[in-house]
């Protein structure tokens, strides 16, 4: 499986704090779950996350 996805957002700093605290919260949570090596299924998954202000002249 796997899944490419982008999204433009209008946030504050602040909100793009509290954003990135969410998105590395829930990954945390997978990473809880993992299974171990070995289990039938079992992959490596790459996940990048990218925040960052971008200029509108």
């Amino acid at each position: 499986m796997w899944d490419t996805s982008s999204a433009t957002l209008l946030l504050t700093p602040e909100q793009t704090r509290e954003l990135i605290g969410k998105m590395h919260a829930l990954i945390d949570t997978c990473r809880d779950r993992a299974a171990e090596a070995g289990d039938a299924g079992t992959a490596r998954v790459r996940v990048h996350t990218h925040a960052f202000p971008i200029a509108t002249d």
